[in-house]
């Protein structure tokens, strides 16, 4: 399943060539190659890619707009809802086109920051979402102002440590000078009674009548172990705060890596799967798709808000259950946060089936006769599967299934009789 079909005259291939490069340049995948490969048919490659891809771009020119092929493509992309015209030439887009507003690039010189080439993009990411390339843009940038808050809160706080470190110094400084002159104070009658042993004589003492202020005065003996731990604390001090430093710088390190795939992974684009088609009193569940910015695609379940266009058709509650009441049409819709999906058409009919055995009999025998056209046509033998569908028609002339196969049918063998697969003919 491509991201965008383009659509485009054959005759045109050299024209539209710039306008797929820029495009793959998006990151979006593009089909656009006619060339069916070994072993494929029409119905197989084209068919398949028209009904699956997710967007459809047709480039309007002044063939393309009388172009059969091209404006089946274009109808199947209206009737999906994911038409996105753009005028390569100044045209008027066919009949049943004119309302879908086209990026006009006659002008274009093929430059991807062209102002025409940017709607067009924007134009394009309305139905699947940013671009991937602008999805890696944005989160490098956002990869690399993050960075640069963490280098500059990692200068701040080298600045903080170093102004720290300058004021701590001087206090150390201080304290180092404080203990030295302890230790010599204490020091000093230690060294006078070993003086006074040495010469065999006692220590001086103070005479017991003399006054009070002629005391010499008492030096007080600080342990030597409270001498080392001061100095030893103004170290301590310093490893803790250098150990929280760098518990802040490993934070800001570890800790954004940490939530780097939650920022990564945000859902960019949604898409609603299941029943198209429901009976009135019907039940249905229907199923949301969720792209990722990281290019990856998973179910979404929790968080969605589901919306009905008519209630009186179809209702749908919180977990996407689909009840269908009448015969009519309602648009589904979903929103995830900001993120809404593409509308999802949901048609409800009532079947009504005859009552009589014999046309019961005939819708059963057309319905064979277009399954056994459609194996045919899917292995390109076109001759046979037009004479099933001829045998459908002889039973119901009006019926529409067998005229839209039969339409189908010979569509898919003029499209590969024009491209020289086949050469029979297609009637």
């Amino acid at each position: 399943m491509s991201d965008i079909f383009i659509s485009y005259s054959s005759e045109e291939r050299h024209r539209v060539l710039p306008l797929i490069n820029a495009l793959e340049k998006t990151g979006w995948s593009v089909f656009w190659d006619r060339t069916i490969p070994a072993g494929k048919t029409w119905r197989q490659v084209i068919g398949a890619e028209i009904r699956t891809c997710r967007s459809v771009v047709v480039a309007w020119t002044e063939s393309s707009v009388t172009s059969e092929w091209v404006l089946e493509e274009a109808e199947t992309g209206k009737r999906r809802q994911i038409l996105i015209p753009v005028l390569l030439d100044e045209v008027e887009p066919p009949f049943g086109f004119g309302t879908i507003q086209a990026a006009n690039l006659a002008a274009w010189d093929g430059a991807c920051s062209s102002p025409a080439f940017t709607r067009l993009v924007g134009d394009i990411a309305a139905i699947l979402g940013p671009a991937p390339i602008a999805v890696k843009e944005a989160e490098e940038r956002r990869r690399a102002e993050h960075d640069l808050r963490g280098e500059s809160e990692q200068e701040r706080f080298r600045q903080q440590e170093l102004q720290r470190s300058e004021e701590e110094a001087p206090r150390q400084a201080d304290e180092e000078n404080q203990s030295r002159v302890e230790q010599e104070v204490n020091l000093g009658p230690l060294q006078i009674e070993d003086q006074a042993s040495f010469e065999g004589k006692p220590a001086r003492k103070a005479s017991p009548a003399a006054p009070r202020h002629a005391q010499e005065p008492k030096a007080v003996s600080v342990p030597q172990r409270f001498i080392r731990w001061s100095r030893q604390q103004p170290h301590r001090v310093g490893l803790v705060a250098v150990i929280i430093g760098v518990a802040i710088m490993a934070f800001w390190s570890i800790g954004p890596t940490g939530t780097k795939d939650a920022e990564v992974k945000n859902i960019v684009a949604l898409g609603i799967q299941g029943e198209r088609q429901l009976n009135p009193g019907e039940k249905t569940v229907l199923r949301v798709e969720g792209r990722f910015s990281d290019g990856s695609r998973a179910e979404v379940k929790k968080n969605l808000h589901w919306q009905s266009s008519n209630d009186s058709v179809a209702a749908v509650n919180g977990h996407g259950q689909v009840e269908a009441r009448k015969d009519g049409s309602s648009i589904i819709t979903v929103r995830y946060e900001g993120t809404a999906s593409p509308p999802l058409t949901l048609v409800v009919k009532a079947e009504n089936p005859s009552s009589d055995a014999d046309a019961a009999r005939v819708i059963a025998k057309i319905h064979e006769h277009i399954k056994i056209a459609g194996s045919y046509g899917d292995q390109g033998e076109y001759s046979t599967a037009l004479a099933e569908l001829a045998k459908a028609k002889s039973l119901d002339p009006s019926n529409k299934t067998v005229q839209e196969e039969l339409e189908s049918i010979r569509k898919a063998c003029l499209a590969e009789q024009r491209i020289g697969v086949i050469d029979s003919r297609c009637e």
